[in-house]
């Protein structure tokens, strides 16, 4: 490649880097969201180090059936049920309303993981036929590694603000503020399960970056 025909890519690779981490970045996203989902993780390791079962006085089935009940509830493309109902704690109106939102956002999330692996996988169809812009895969891995070290550094500076902040910024009402004497199921979501979650996702976006880079190096070594 000849120094004009280079400094000609960079902004092709700029684009094509910028497409292709955001498309990773969700992908990451949704695998980690379906291994939460599936596997019940971390969620049945946070059970017993949380103390879930000494602060509710529920036992560890009672507990993880009204979880599993819940996430059932979330379950996407219509595989789940169709109705919020809890097997042994109550919910108000206003929590099941929540939950149906929780419900669309888990869908959203799914949704564009299948496109963004349609994006990564157009992406190494041209990589291997040598048509990926020169130095794509290192843009496309700095932007997917930025959104997960924002959060990581938020959660590190004030965990809580930055769990309102989520919430305020996904969510059009103020249902997600549980009444926990009414909407039970908060008192078997403490607010360290989050966190635990939110430290899970961001795994993967390093992950994901991490790849990237090995990916890219591996390309013009």
């Amino acid at each position: 490649m000849t120094k004009g025909s280079y400094k000609k890519s960079k902004p092709a690779a700029l684009a094509a880097g910028l497409v292709l981490g955001i498309a990773a970045l969700l992908l990451a996203t949704a695998l980690s969201l379906a291994i939460i989902h599936i596997f019940d993780i971390p969620y049945i390791w946070d059970i017993g180090p949380l103390g879930i079962e000494l602060d509710t006085g529920l036992s560890r089935e009672a507990i993880l059936d009204n979880y599993n009940a819940a996430m059932d509830y979330l379950a996407p493309f219509g595989m789940g049920s169709d109705a919020f109902i809890l097997p042994s704690l109550s919910w108000t109106e206003e929590g099941a309303i929540h939950f149906a939102d929780c419900k669309v956002i888990f869908q959203n999330v799914y949704n564009l993981g299948f496109l963004s692996l349609a994006l990564v996988l157009i992406a190494v169809l041209l990589g291997r036929a040598g048509k990926l812009p020169k130095g794509t895969l290192l843009v496309s891995g700095v932007a997917t590694l930025a959104l997960p070290a924002a959060v990581l550094a938020a959660i590190a500076i004030d965990f809580d603000s930055a769990f309102v902040l989520f919430h305020e910024i996904f969510f059009s009402n103020d249902y997600w503020m549980f009444n926990p004497r009414e909407d039970q199921i908060l008192n078997i979501l403490p607010a360290e399960f989050f966190l635990h979650c939110g430290i899970f996702i961001a795994a993967f976006w390093v992950l994901a970056a991490v790849i990237q880079f090995v990916l890219h190096r591996r390309k013009h070594r």
